[in-house]
């Protein structure tokens, strides 16, 4: 946006030699006079919006951003804060999105003296969605498709920083290493994704599932009692033993609610619920 806003100075008083030029920009722009009114909006622009020209140019930038909210919908903004990039998710209909980098830049004509600005609007949707399609793989577990151990941590800290009050579940199956020993790793493998399964069918939307070991799961039940958890939990456990598994199928679990929203009282309630579970399994006389 540096170049082409300095390019615009020796055409600035000719409209129509800049609406050429701008017309033949690759991506999205908007041009706003010295009253931040739009004076110029691109092909690109109107065709990636689906805004006719008429409909934009004369329209201060507060107008404009009320256009945009009722005819095309913006979905989210996310911030790169490191990098200082602003992206923007539109709709365009037709279940069409678009994921656009916005840059700004001031026109700075006449001796230091700002006449006005221009916004590019720059579709990014392969190259974003491949990013966060990254992101996704690294915080994910392959097997369940829940969170992995990696992202348990920024799990917690969103709850927490979000003041969302939540109920600490840990979760481990039964005779897994049995399991694998005598039907394979196959069938351990299956064991443990129809376990979370069951899990994730009584499970709100607002609770997080991380696996943080072989056979080993932490849950944070979002807005829940403890006594509603274990009953959860429970029924979990009972649907496990009645799924027709040629081998005994089961998991045990520890229910910890947080007495504090601290990083120090989630830790403290991760080792009670491990002892809790770890008692389960000694009165089921397993071997964890």
């Amino acid at each position: 946006t540096v170049g082409y806003a300095r390019d615009m100075t020796a055409i600035w008083d000719d409209a129509v030699e800049m609406r050429i030029v701008l017309d033949n920009f690759p991506f999205a722009i908007l041009l706003f006079d010295e009253k931040n009114k739009i004076k110029i909006a691109n092909d690109f622009f109107c065709t990636l919006f689906n805004l006719a020209k008429e409909k934009v140019e004369g329209l201060t930038e507060e107008k404009f951003k009320l256009l945009i909210k009722d005819k095309v919908r913006v979905l989210s903004i996310k911030q790169d804060k490191k990098k200082e990039k602003k992206y923007i998710e539109i709709s365009v209909g037709n279940g069409i999105k678009h994921i656009l980098l916005i840059t700004e830049r001031s026109l700075d004509i006449a001796a230091g003296t700002v006449t006005g600005k221009i916004v590019g609007y720059e579709d990014v949707t392969k190259e974003y969605q491949a990013t966060v399609d990254s992101y996704n793989l690294a915080i994910t577990d392959p097997l369940t498709g829940t969170y992995n151990r990696r992202h348990q941590r920024d799990v917690v800290a969103e709850l927490i920083n979000k003041g969302k009050p939540f109920v600490l579940g840990a979760i481990d199956l039964d005779n897994l290493k049995q399991v694998n020993d005598n039907y394979g790793h196959a069938t351990g493998d299956l064991f443990i994704k129809s376990s979370i399964k069951f899990l994730l069918k009584n499970l709100s939307s607002d609770d997080v599932v991380c696996r943080v070991g072989g056979d080993e799961f932490v849950v944070a039940f979002v807005g829940k009692t403890k006594a509603n958890c274990e009953k959860i939990l429970a029924q979990t456990n009972a649907e496990l033993e009645n799924a027709g598994f040629v081998f005994p199928a089961s998991l045990s679990y520890g229910v910890v609610s947080l007495d504090k929203m601290t990083f120090s009282a989630y830790r403290k309630a991760l080792k009670e619920a491990d002892v809790a579970l770890y008692d389960m399994k000694k009165n089921k006389k397993i071997v964890r």
